[in-house]
């Protein structure tokens, strides 16, 4: 017997790799082999399910959340647990791209989460230390670009680890007030 949670991870799958326009009740019955009937069974409507959708994103985030504070070192730890937490960093992503209003206050609230947790390994990687709020202001910009760039088929870890460390050198460019040194680096690089 297919479970409530089957078409909620079906979902939660269509969503991370195709936004909102994957969430078609007759596709996720095809997918699982099921007649449509049993997602009104469950569900009633798609209103009711993408508010169900929402539930298991917050809870795949605030253990997300929970791994992070056990992270001690941003490359090394966290980078590989991105990887296995992709699906939900791909909601969120989806959201940012096409969604804005279907999971609207989960995802800021996901960002908020996520943002916290890795708050104090993200200032250790970059060097920032005692300005939190600009430490958080840049990785709030690094992860938006990440989201602008990222695609679930993609190869995660490897432009993940180069972005990180590109990232923190230009955190202690700036640090260092190399503005110059910065410049003939992104011109050297265009």
């Amino acid at each position: 017997m297919v479970s409530r949670e089957k078409w909620i991870e079906t979902g939660y799958l269509l969503f991370a790799h195709e936004g909102a326009d994957g969430l078609q009740i007759e596709r996720m019955a095809r997918i699982l082999k099921l007649n449509k009937s049993g997602f009104y069974h469950y569900f009633g409507t798609l209103e009711v399910f993408h508010e169900r959708l929402l539930s298991h994103h917050i809870k795949y985030v605030e253990l997300f959340a929970a791994d992070i504070t056990q992270c001690h070192d941003f490359v090394t730890d966290f980078l590989p647990l991105l990887m296995r937490h992709r699906l939900a960093a791909m909601v969120q992503v989806q959201h940012k791209r096409k969604n804005k209003d279907l999971l609207g206050s989960a995802i800021i609230k996901s960002d908020q989460l996520i943002g916290l947790a890795v708050l104090p390994i993200w200032m250790k990687h970059i060097e920032i230390h005692g300005n939190e709020n600009l430490a958080f202001r840049y990785w709030c910009l690094v992860r938006d670009g990440f989201y602008q760039r990222v695609e679930l088929k993609s190869s995660w870890y490897s432009d993940l680890h180069q972005h990180a460390l590109d990232v923190k050198e230009v955190a202690q460019l700036l640090a260092l007030g190399s503005i110059t040194r910065f410049e003939s680096k992104i011109n050297g690089a265009v």
